[in-house]
């Protein structure tokens, strides 16, 4: 993470350089929302299915990714 930096607090005379104190904020703030926006949405329609299937989240997995079945 060469250069990389970010401001702290929405003030722009404090930028943060220390890598682990931007792992430990981007974890505490976006890790979460960016974890759960990766996961396939057929993955979240077939656990709220009231008859959904293990076979079904299996194949709904390699859909997402054109996997052969």
């Amino acid at each position: 993470m060469a250069g990389a930096g970010i401001i702290a607090d929405n003030f722009a005379d404090e930028i943060i350089l220390e890598p682990h104190e931007i792992a430990r904020r981007y974890v505490r703030t976006w890790f979460l929302l960016d974890l759960v926006s990766s996961i396939p949405l057929d993955y979240f329609i077939l656990l709220f299915s009231p008859d959904a299937n293990l076979s079904q989240l299996l194949h709904a997995g390699m859909k997402s990714y054109d996997m052969p079945h």
